[in-house]
């Protein structure tokens, strides 16, 4: 280790003992050092990293991920995997070397992201993800709306109280029928959205049938207050689409299903 990245090292060790990681990279953007917080952060050891480019690090083409030189002047959010992580440049990174902060801001990101009343994403976070997963490789997509019939009813008839409880139970079922990578939204209201990577028209319609069922089931066993939902989807096979157009189609078939319900 020569005695300029010594400095520079020595220079930020004291970041270190914040809750921030620490990336030193020379000029072009090759890591040369990493803290051992900065390893947990990014979710992996030194050997992956050192000599790499931190854009490469950073970037994900298959997630949707684009980054370019810009981050080495000025750092900036991003998404790693599940994580988001903040870069801050270090100001007293000094030539040759350029130094970082980096630190996981998945929990304070999240709190904007999330619908208090169900616990799923909110319109927000899903529109954002409807636009990164435009430019991935993720194809086909599948986006499927859904409507609760005749919630404005359960709310005069039982109360709002119990109208939460249905959205909740509504949530979860959602939720339980759905994959990991899926993006399952409360979009307003009584309505809910759902993203499918890589899910084409005739695994959606499988999806759909799941979810019916498990509708059904619930309403078996509790008739009381049984749930009604529709649903529609709408699946393109290729990034060269328009998110609005994608939105207008699965809405539109979203209410013939509920037309047909009614």
């Amino acid at each position: 280790m020569n005695k300029e990245l010594e400095i520079i090292i020595k220079d930020v060790c004291s970041v270190d003992k914040q809750p921030h990681g620490v990336v030193v990279t020379d000029e072009q953007g090759m890591i040369v050092y990493l803290s051992s917080k900065s390893c947990q952060v990014l979710g992996s050891s030194e050997k992956d990293f050192l000599g790499k480019n931190l854009i490469d690090v950073i970037h994900d083409e298959d997630m949707g991920i684009s980054v370019d030189n810009t981050i080495l002047d000025s750092g900036g959010l991003f998404r790693r995997e599940e994580k988001y992580l903040m870069l801050d440049k270090y100001q007293k990174s000094k030539q040759p070397y350029l130094a970082f902060e980096i630190s996981d801001v998945t929990e304070i990101v999240m709190e904007g992201f999330v619908d208090s009343l169900t616990g799923l994403y909110n319109r927000g976070f899903f529109d954002a993800e409807l636009k990164r997963l435009r430019n991935s490789r993720l194809y086909p997509i599948t986006l499927l709306f859904s409507d609760m019939n005749g919630f404005k009813k359960i709310n005069d008839t039982y109360g709002h109280r119990a109208g939460d409880e249905c959205l909740k139970k509504a949530a979860e079922i959602l939720k339980n029928n759905s994959r990991s990578d899926d993006i399952v939204a409360r979009y307003g209201g009584d309505e809910f959205a759902i993203l499918l990577p890589s899910i084409s028209e005739h695994a959606a319609d499988v999806v759909v049938k799941r979810i019916e069922e498990s509708f059904d089931l619930y309403n078996k066993q509790n008739p009381r207050i049984p749930l009604q939902i529709s649903v529609g989807f709408f699946t393109v096979e290729d990034k060269n689409f328009d998110a609005d157009l994608l939105l207008e189609k699965a809405d539109k078939k979203m209410y013939d299903a509920k037309r047909k319900n009614d």
